[in-house]
């Protein structure tokens, strides 16, 4: 009889402990979201950490410390994180979705891509997974499977972020890429409807009409790029090209030198400026601006190694 009372005693201690384990990892687990939401980091991988020791099952708490570690610059603990949550649990749309944003953030584009169709596979409402299965196309030159993406999102009518706006100015970067033009600029049509003072949307379209063989209307585009908004670096340098094309040397280099100003590692800037100056005639301008740009993609490249 004793043996018997024991062992039920037992048990019921172990009940109590598995009990309390499961409601302080709960309380961890809490900790490390809401120090997420509030930016810390490092807190939130600790607290996430603590959960796991006291609940190893605990789907959550390997999901948020993941999403911790990514926001963190850990991809490779992130993907650990997003992979024991998909062990744990098979159809977790989102760990795919985020495993995969890792992934393509490697340059793992087959990879993300893979993962990707899982998210939509697990949950087809995933808006998230059509924006970034599209942007993991793009990169690997699919532009038509992109296409097909943007097109699936705006069939969903996003109202949040992505939304409407980025699905139609996504495809049009897919149908530019892609050298449809005609596409492109209808596209970028609507973009301009939903979010009339976009600059980028402005100097692509104006880009696209240029490259249509329409100038003055994309000059125009272009033109207005730069006074929606004249910090945008990126406007200007798409002028300039404008302008180069049109052997417009010195408007051509002022661009360029202002795109510059605003972004001083510019390498493109610096080589597109040295190829302005160099049809000038100053060949001393070009050598300089040249060897600048190859200083600074040199450096890019260091960095992106990293």
């Amino acid at each position: 009889m004793k043996t018997a009372a024991n062992r039920l005693l037992l048990l019921a201690t172990m009940a109590l402990m598995t009990s309390c384990g499961v409601k302080s990892a709960n309380f961890f687990l809490t900790n490390g979201i809401n120090k997420y939401n509030a930016g810390d980091l490092v807190g939130a991988i600790n607290d996430c950490t603590l959960a796991i020791k006291l609940k190893p099952d605990c789907v959550e708490a390997f999901y948020n410390r993941g999403l911790a570690k990514q926001n963190k610059g850990d991809l490779q603990g992130a993907i650990e994180d997003y992979t024991r949550t998909i062990e744990l649990s098979p159809d977790y749309s989102f760990a795919y979705n985020n495993r995969a944003n890792a992934r393509k953030k490697y340059g793992d584009f087959a990879g993300a891509i893979k993962d990707y169709n899982k998210a939509i596979e697990f949950d087809p409402l995933n808006i998230n997974a059509y924006f970034n299965r599209a942007h993991a196309k793009e990169m690997t030159r699919d532009f038509d499977g992109a296409i097909q993406d943007f097109t699936q999102a705006i069939a969903m009518k996003p109202t949040g972020k992505p939304g409407l706006f980025e699905a139609y100015r996504g495809r049009a970067y897919a149908e530019h890429d892609k050298g449809d033009w005609d596409a492109a600029i209808d596209d970028y049509n609507k973009a301009i409807e939903i979010k009339p003072y976009a600059a980028e949307v402005f100097y692509s379209r104006g880009n696209a009409k240029k490259n249509k063989g329409n100038w003055d209307e994309g000059m125009m585009d272009l033109n207005m790029a730069t006074v929606l908004d004249p910090k945008d670096e990126n406007a200007f340098y798409w002028r300039g090209f404008a302008r180069l094309g049109k052997k417009d040397w010195e408007n051509a280099i002022s661009d360029f030198t202002k795109a510059i100003k605003l972004k001083s590692d510019f390498a493109e800037a610096y080589d597109a400026r040295g190829k302005a100056k160099a049809d000038k005639g100053d060949s001393a301008g070009a050598t300089s601006d040249y060897a600048k740009a190859t200083e600074l993609k040199s450096a890019h490249a260091k960095s992106d190694a990293k």
